[in-house]
């Protein structure tokens, strides 16, 4: 998870896959999921009576014991899944996720954690029918859950069911049994799984290898059209001797926003070598062994597709993709965005005087997962890369986005800065700072903080933008979250700093009026709290939640909250 269709975090659980998915012509599958599958069905409600669920297996194949046989882990896997975010079903694109079999002694094959957007610990078993043909006879147990819970997966198919569809259980004719069998193929090292088409007069499959519980439900998980194929791509290594010093990639975001990241790079007459910008929000620090090359050709820098790294937060192989860049606009908001497509190469512009390298805005690059198409983790239009240079330069005010008032947390905001300055020139991001004023008298707070051990404990006025402690400092898609002690709603002002150019430069105040943006959030025991991936949260603490309760009109509103 990372991009948004509109400037506002109000919409980050709908939107942030949506904008990935119309950007790449995924939106027709999103658009149906969000408006023709219903997860709150059970075996009643598509006329499922049966008062036992019949089972093609009831043992667990575990990790812990895993059966006999050849481990094939050098896997690339592809194909498409569903989730449940607590609130709907959402799709889940898979383009080069890492994959493990196993071959087994007895002749079948054993697909470790079969499911893509949840963990059961165990194995698909797929029995050997005759030549490259296996079959899995499902329903198959996977995992039990603490309260005795079984989980199973089970072949399901796109049923009707009150003006909706869901994916349910399909029983044979005399209604005793469940068509349950899902086919693949595996020939010259390649895995497929045998789909069944489009369900009629949508774009959703038809079949699914889904996850039930022991009353037959569909718990909104759930994949197909899979295959597992070798990889064997050689990642980029640094020459030794290199030294790689400190750079400044400035680009525009998807959504045509300036942005900048601090990053390490070596450039020479023959060979420009940067590491993988992408920052994961959940690491305090980049992978440093991820880099990509590119060469130097009659004055220019010329970079092609290469494969960067393993993102294990992801579980995906990360590549480099070139891209050209096309500005578009969204059919629904009508808000304008950069659509990418694969390119073969991207050449940039060589200053090698300045240390610099430059792109235009009708090209760029994905960090992304595969090499194919574009899955991005993170997108560049426009990217320049370039040493970092110490001048003056004065920040533009901050935008808040968000703000709450609790009386265990205090005051929590949320804001983001224009990474370009009043001058118009990209800002170093590990120069810029920011202060945060209480009060009628404009006074500064001080913060204490500590060094990513909790160690070092400083007082700070100028806390550096970017502050990620998970205690009062949180950066999180490309926002800045703090929370300031205060028994009451108050007024809040946030000021950028700069220095470069052994000047401290200072923006304009962005103020929060405790009466205009402050909202003061109550515990009637009615709301619900979710985390930003839909996971339900029983005691909500610091960080960013999604919050689903019921309006006066009696309606579910679901609202972002910062706690």
């Amino acid at each position: 998870m990372k991009h948004f269709i509109k400037k506002t975090v109000l919409m980050l659980l709908g939107t942030m896959m949506a904008v990935v998915a119309s950007a790449q012509d995924f939106s027709k599958r999103e658009a149906s999921l969000s408006s023709l599958v219903s997860l709150s069905v059970t075996r009643s409600d598509v006329g499922d009576n049966q008062t036992a669920f019949p089972v093609a297996s009831d043992e667990i194949i575990s990790e812990e014991n895993p059966p006999a046989g050849t481990v094939v882990d050098n896997l690339t896997r592809s194909g498409f899944g569903l989730y449940s975010d607590g609130l709907s079903i959402k799709p889940n694109f898979q383009e080069a996720k890492k994959a493990e079999i196993i071959l087994g002694e007895d002749g079948n094959i054993y697909i470790k954690r079969f499911f893509s957007k949840i963990f059961t610990f165990s194995y698909l078993k797929l029995t050997h029918l005759e030549g490259d043909r296996y079959v899995a006879h499902t329903p198959q147990l996977m995992y039990v859950k603490y309260d005795g819970t079984k989980l199973y997966a089970s072949r399901l198919v796109l049923t009707p069911v009150n003006n909706n569809l869901t994916w349910a259980l399909e029983y044979s004719d005399d209604g005793k049994t469940v068509n349950g069998d899902v086919f693949f193929t595996y020939k010259d090292g390649v895995l497929t799984m045998e789909g069944e088409g489009e369900y009629p007069n949508t774009v959703l499959p038809k079949m699914i290898i889904g996850e039930v519980e022991q009353t037959g439900d569909w718990d909104g998980y759930g994949d197909t059209d899979l295959v597992f194929e070798p990889f064997d791509e050689e990642k980029t290594v640094l020459p030794e001797g290199v030294e790689p010093q400190k750079f400044i990639l400035t680009y525009q975001n998807q959504l045509m926003e300036n942005r900048a990241v601090n990053i390490k790079a070596y450039l020479t007459d023959k060979d420009f070598y940067f590491i993988n910008p992408f920052w994961e929000s959940v690491k305090k620090e980049r992978d440093e062994s991820q880099w990509i090359h590119g060469t130097i050709e009659n004055g220019r820098v010329i970079l092609k597709s290469q494969y960067v790294g393993y993102n294990r937060d992801d579980n995906a192989y990360t590549f480099f993709v070139p891209s050209t860049v096309t500005v578009e606009t969204d059919e629904d908001s009508g808000e304008k965005y950069y659509r990418h497509r694969v390119a073969p190469l991207l050449e940039m512009e060589l200053d090698l005087a300045s240390q610099r390298v430059s792109a235009t805005t009708n090209a760029g690059f994905s960090i992304n997962e595969g090499k194919r198409l574009i899955y991005p983790f993170e997108l560049y239009a426009g990217p320049v890369i370039q040493a970092v240079p110490d001048v003056a330069l004065t920040p533009k005010a901050p935008v808040i986005h968000e703000s709450e008032f609790d009386e265990d947390f205090g005051i929590g905001v949320m804001f983001d800065v224009d990474m370009k300055s009043e001058e118009g020139e990209f800002m170093a991001p590990e120069k810029l700072y920011f202060n945060v004023l209480m009060g009628e008298g404009n006074t500064p707070v001080v913060f204490t903080v500590t060094d990513d051990n909790g160690e070092n404990e400083q007082r700070v006025i100028d806390v550096p933008y970017g502050m990620n402690d998970r205690e009062n400092f949180y950066y999180k898609n490309e926002m800045q979250i703090f929370y300031v002690e205060a028994s009451e709603p108050q007024r809040v002002g946030i000021q950028m700093v700069y220095k470069g150019g052994n000047t401290s430069t200072k923006s304009a105040i962005t103020w929060l009026e405790d009466a205009a943006g402050i909202e003061s959030l109550t515990s009637d025991g009615k709301a619900e709290f979710f985390d930003l991936n839909g996971n339900a949260v029983k005691n909500p603490k610091k960080g960013v939640y999604l919050m689903r309760s019921k309006g006066k009109d009696g309606k579910t509103v679901v609202k972002k909250v910062v706690r």
